[in-house]
């Protein structure tokens, strides 16, 4: 099944000489990082703009990812590098939880070129991240959990200050929900 690859990708996949690499987009609240382990820098225009992602050295893992026929939540570990304090400070100071992560599939031509159309690999959002800072090295670890994820979880939002304030930041009225002790009614009591 070729899953609505551009016929580029699969005639180089027909040479059977892949040279795959991933590209990684996330969303850190102020800023993305779009990451590869490629040696080298590279840009594509998978969003119709051009894009750069890094080889700093930032993305260091990923377990696989398989794929089902069947509908599941697929969760992954994605290892970033913390050595670099830009992004940790990112995490620390935005509120990251459910952004979105992209992970795109892009083969590499002879010349070391991104053929046509990097496809998409995965696409989820960030359930808990991990800061682990061992002295001479630091990794930062995101769990991405892929948008089914929610399917059985009760729709409704939780009724503190940050939560409000995702969606309207200038909002103070949950500021104080913590101190009140009984439960708050909403609408009209009749």
């Amino acid at each position: 099944m070729t899953r609505g690859l551009h016929s580029d990708t699969i005639t180089e996949l027909a040479t059977k000489n892949i040279n795959a690499v991933h590209l990684v987009t996330v969303d850190l609240g102020g800023a993305t990082l779009n990451v590869t382990e490629n040696s080298f820098d590279l840009t594509s225009n998978i969003s119709g703009s051009n894009v750069t992602y890094t080889s700093s050295g930032v993305l260091l893992d990923t377990n696989s990812i398989a794929e089902s026929q069947n509908v599941n939540v697929s969760r992954l570990t994605l290892t970033l590098s913390a050595v670099d304090q830009t992004n940790v400070a990112l995490v620390l100071s935005n509120n990251i939880i459910h952004n979105e992560v992209k992970i795109f599939r892009a083969l590499l031509n002879t010349s070391n070129a991104i053929i046509n159309n990097p496809f998409l690999l995965y696409n989820g959002f960030i359930n808990s991240f991990e800061i682990n800072d061992g002295g001479a090295t630091a990794t930062l670890k995101l769990e991405v959990e892929s948008y089914f994820a929610n399917s059985g979880q009760l729709n409704g939002r939780v009724c503190n200050s940050n939560s409000q304030q995702r969606f309207f930041s200038t909002d103070k009225g949950f500021d104080y929900t913590d101190k009140v002790i009984k439960d708050i009614q909403w609408g009209n009591t009749v």
